[in-house]
């Protein structure tokens, strides 16, 4: 029911906007298109929410931050105009998809990726240089650019309803008290990843692992005991990487979509 009375509420704002802040949509073939949007606010900090809106018939897909087998994910570059100090994209929590025995993380249909920036308080105009991959029966690798005026006298309060409820869909921080996995063990000798999770909050087939490398890949995976699951690394030449960096789980639950890092413990 909240998200009806959000698309309304923006819907209704948006016929009143006198100039919405969004730039041209760009045609990336395959009926789908990409453009800039943003809330054209900003906090005493510099920090500003703008986002990438994507649509995409119902049978396209585009990818994940981490996509799989295959696939391009969302990579953007805002050093084309000065004014931009940093960025951070928000992902919202993706579909596992298997099919022709490639595992995949992807998104179908309309998709916002919100985007926040710190500024220059005197940024005037910011460009994105965008590329990324999307797929029906065949895959197109996209490079496009997107430019769009910023105007922080004006607030674009319809799009910022949007990305807040974008912001909504993206994993946050699991701060709660109850544990949500235990100890994480890696066997180098097998390739295998264990993880004890506690399946009264989370279901296994929501639960997505990454290092932050994109080559580093798991098989779909096994419930070998009533609280651990098991994974084979696809690559086992990684095996030894995987202890130099924490392992994100990210992971969706009845109240909304979670993530946290863990240590793994690597054993022969």
């Amino acid at each position: 029911m909240k998200h009806i009375i959000f698309i309304i509420f923006a819907i209704l704002l948006s016929v009143n906007s006198a100039k919405s802040a969004q730039s041209k949509w760009v045609d990336m073939g395959l009926d789908a298109k990409i453009r800039l949007i943003s809330s054209n606010k900003i906090d005493d900090n510099g920090f500003s929410l703008v986002g990438i809106e994507i649509k995409m018939p119902k049978n396209i897909k585009t990818y994940w931050r981490i996509p799989g087998e295959t696939g391009i994910p969302l990579q953007l570059d805002f050093s084309s105009i000065d004014g931009v100090k940093s960025y951070k994209i928000f992902w919202p929590y993706p579909l596992r998809e298997t099919k022709y025995g490639t595992q995949d993380y992807v998104y179908y249909g309309s998709i916002i990726f919100p985007i926040m920036l710190e500024l220059d308080k005197n940024t005037k105009n910011i460009k994105a240089d965008a590329f990324l991959g999307i797929c029906a029966n065949i895959c197109i690798p996209v490079n496009t650019s997107l430019e769009l005026e910023l105007d922080f006298n004006k607030i674009d309060r319809a799009n910022s309803i949007r990305l807040e409820q974008a912001l909504i869909d993206t994993p946050i921080v699991w701060e709660k008290q109850v544990q949500a996995f235990g100890d994480v063990q890696f066997n180098k000798t097998s390739g295998t990843l264990e993880i004890e999770i506690n399946q009264d909050i989370i279901s296994p087939d929501l639960v997505i692992l990454d290092n932050g490398d994109l080559s580093t890949l798991f098989s779909e995976v096994r419930l070998i005991s009533p609280n651990k699951l098991s994974y084979q690394l696809q690559n086992i030449k990684k095996a030894e990487a995987l202890a130099k960096k924490p392992l994100r789980i990210t992971f969706m639950t009845d109240q909304g979509a979670y993530e946290l890092e863990k240590e793994i413990k690597l054993i022969d």
